[in-house]
């Protein structure tokens, strides 16, 4: 791939990967700086990238950079520093049990819900899986079903 046409795709996807940011951070200036490292990472990998979904994969990229941003500053750790023992082991069982419901699914099943707990609409996750918009959302209520099913001990009772 040529650096000009990466130059037209970024320039084409530029609004869209900005709303994302803006979603992600509330602050403007957050969202920009999200947008900016995102945006100097892929000029960055364009080596990398191949004809595939241009949005999917700065999308993938931007949400890694605010996921490792979370971690570095907000960290995970404060949030389970105000809690008791018991409560932290109750968090990481129920992780291992969402975990292993999910990878109990059927490739097709995982992959879509994988997708759109990503963030990712169901006209993108088609468009990825080479699938109608029907077949997605299909398989995404089939596998949330399941996961139902699979996770009853979870289930709020009042």
């Amino acid at each position: 791939m040529t650096r000009e046409h990466f130059d037209t795709l970024m320039i084409e996807n530029l609004p869209n990967l900005s709303l994302l940011a803006h979603r992600y951070e509330a602050n403007n200036d957050d969202a920009n700086d999200l947008l900016q490292e995102t945006l100097l990472q892929m000029y960055e990998m364009s080596d990398a990238y191949y004809d595939r979904n241009f949005f999917g994969w700065g999308h993938t990229i931007l949400y890694n950079i605010y996921r490792n941003h979370l971690r570095k500053f907000v960290g995970y750790g404060i949030e389970v520093q105000n809690r008791t023992p018991i409560d932290i082991d109750e968090y990481h069982a129920a992780q291992y049990d969402i975990t292993t419901a999910i990878n109990k699914l059927s490739a097709k099943h995982r992959l879509a819900i994988e997708q759109y707990f990503a963030g990712y609409h169901y006209t993108e996750i088609a468009y990825q899986l080479g699938t109608e918009i029907g077949t997605v959302k299909s398989r995404i209520s089939r596998a949330r079903k399941q996961l139902q099913a699979m996770l009853i001990a979870y289930q709020y009772t009042s």
